[in-house]
């Protein structure tokens, strides 16, 4: 188990420990264990079809394979065996970690997963925030500790932590915060720890401020918002006002920003995003086939696509344009989106999001499976599956879930907790 950790570290904390440790090998860390639990998953899928609840989510994934390979493999002049392969790994990518996460929960981990997976996420939780805590305090010495760059939102120093960029800290924070709310909505009885929970959510959303990302943010408020939804009554929606009022006048710059990102008057060659979407609807409109199932894996947005750089890159002329340039294609990972209705078009969308819901469905099926548990087991199925919402929120702007950081953490990692809970019906 502690091997397992181990190697779980180095593939969150990948970037930071390649810099630190002057290994860029380390970076792929994280890729060669995606091929080899793909491998994994290829050999044991079919044992998932024993399980009712699973046989529907398991036939859209196969669905949207097919989809993303056929479309690719009719693209004449773009398809190459090298972007099918790399390109269906990274957008797959979520649900191969998921796949693969309940298998191994299921049939290697024991049931008492639990006890390890609460220590670790307790340490790697208690190491960010420390870190947060001395890069807000003491930024410099802080970055020439870790030999990072500092990094700037206009005169503010965004906080990082123990990640190379502000994006990855904010979602790592917002975590946090979900925890402490999953926490005090599961233990509310405990009045001692709800000085302490109250004292650490506040910390954490300071850190998350200064870190100045706005999808995370955004993400928390959503998930408060689907709590008071969820359970609905008058006393709780005026809670959710009061909530909301304060935590958009707290926030009201990243609320801004969110917003003047998506308004008419920035949408020119230089947002990234408006670019990606108006990219992907041109490669789409050239038939109805591509209209309806894209142009393939590893042909628009995402990562897989700067890697083996995509030919529509230079058929649109984004060869030209700052991020999206060959070899320093560092902006085709902003707009998740644009990059699923352009490798697998409009049914590939349907069915893209169909298959995040039927996941989403499984978390929920793991937390209704802990009612006769303790309320350890009812507390981390629940901040799993309310992490996951977030997740959903972050896929707004980038390509979150392709983002090993993210996905090993609130996908890989909760499947096998999932799957160690239906061990009784093996």
């Amino acid at each position: 188990m502690l091997i397992f950790f181990t190697f779980i570290t180095f593939v969150i904390f990948n970037p930071l420990l390649a810099n630190i440790l002057y290994l860029p090998i380390l970076k792929f860390v994280d890729d060669g264990f995606l091929v080899l639990l793909t491998i994994f998953l290829i050999f044991q899928l079919r044992f998932l079809y024993k399980f009712q609840e699973f046989k529907s989510t398991i036939n859209i994934f196969l669905l949207l394979f097919l989809i993303g390979s056929i479309s690719l493999f009719l693209n004449h002049g773009v398809f190459s065996f090298p972007r099918l392969i790399l390109g269906s790994l990274f957008f797959l990518k979520p649900f191969i970690l998921f796949f693969s996460g309940l298998i191994l929960g299921i049939r290697v981990f024991k049931s008492n997963f639990l006890i390890y997976l609460k220590l670790y996420i307790y340490i790697v939780f208690g190491i960010v925030l420390i870190g947060g805590i001395i890069d807000f305090l003491a930024p410099t010495l802080w970055r020439h500790f870790l030999n990072l760059q500092l990094e700037f939102h206009g005169k503010y120093v965004r906080v990082l932590s123990f990640f190379m960029n502000a994006g990855r800290s904010a979602w790592m924070f917002s975590l946090i915060i979900i925890y402490f709310i999953s926490y005090l909505i599961i233990f509310r009885e405990n009045i001692k720890n709800k000085i302490i929970i109250y004292f650490l959510t506040a910390t954490t959303l300071i850190l998350e401020y200064a870190t100045y990302v706005k999808k995370s943010i955004l993400g928390i408020f959503f998930v408060v918002g689907y709590l008071n939804l969820a359970q609905f009554t008058i006393k709780r929606f005026l809670y959710f006002i009061l909530f909301s009022t304060i935590f958009v006048f707290i926030f009201q710059e990243h609320f801004l920003r969110f917003a003047k990102e998506y308004s008419a008057e920035t949408l020119t060659i230089h947002n990234s995003r408006f670019m990606l979407f108006l990219g992907a609807f041109l490669a789409i409109k050239e038939t109805i086939f591509k209209t309806l199932f894209g142009v393939g894996f590893g042909t628009w947005g995402g990562f897989a696509s700067s890697i083996l750089y995509s030919p529509y890159y230079y058929k649109f002329h984004f060869d030209k344009l700052w991020g999206f340039m060959p070899g320093a294609s560092s902006f085709t990972g902003d707009n998740y989106f644009a990059h699923v209705i352009a490798e697998v078009g409009i049914i590939g969308f349907i069915v893209t999001f169909w298959l995040y819901k039927k996941i989403f469905n499984i978390y929920k099926l793991g937390y209704q499976k802990t009612k006769n548990h303790n309320k350890t087991f009812k507390l981390f199925a629940f901040f799993f599956m309310l992490g996951y919402l977030e997740l959903m929120v972050e896929l707004l702007g980038i390509c979150a879930s392709e983002i090993s950081t993210v996905a090993f953490f609130i996908i890989f990692l909760p499947a096998i907790y999932i799957g160690t809970l239906f061990k009784s019906i093996k």
